[in-house]
């Protein structure tokens, strides 16, 4: 129940059907989309000038069309005792190094917060 209470609040339709004692988890949210920009907050000096917006897929989905390469990676994680808010590790794995990768996350699941709001919680962690 809790995994389909989670997917429901994450916009998922969850599917019944009479007779059976599964059902189907189906992504059906329309989300409200803001277009990408240059960062107004969180700015750094050097980097893309490129800014995400909050829906993690939408960012994450626009990565491999800039990072060209099978060894792009994706781990999502959620974080937040009451939010559950999703966040992700992205990198090229031939690229990596595998020992801070790991300890990334160590660090991202050790995160022990009710909410979630800023990626700053996330930086400061590691």
């Amino acid at each position: 129940m809790n995994q389909i209470y989670l997917a429901l609040t994450k916009g998922k339709a969850l599917i019944l059907i009479d007779g059976f004692d599964q059902g189907i988890l189906a992504d059906s949210a329309d989300w409200q989309k803001r277009a990408l920009t240059e960062p107004d907050t969180q700015r750094i000096g050097k980097g893309s000038l490129v800014g995400f917006n909050e829906q993690l897929k939408v960012n994450v989905n626009l990565l491999p069309n800039m990072i060209q390469t099978r060894d792009f990676a994706v781990e999502n994680f959620s974080l937040g005792k009451k939010s559950k808010t999703d966040v992700a590790i992205v990198y090229i794995d031939e690229f990596v190094d595998k020992k801070v990768l790991e300890e990334t996350r160590r660090k991202i699941k050790e995160i022990d917060v009710t909410y979630l709001l800023e990626a700053r919680v996330i930086e400061d962690a590691l």
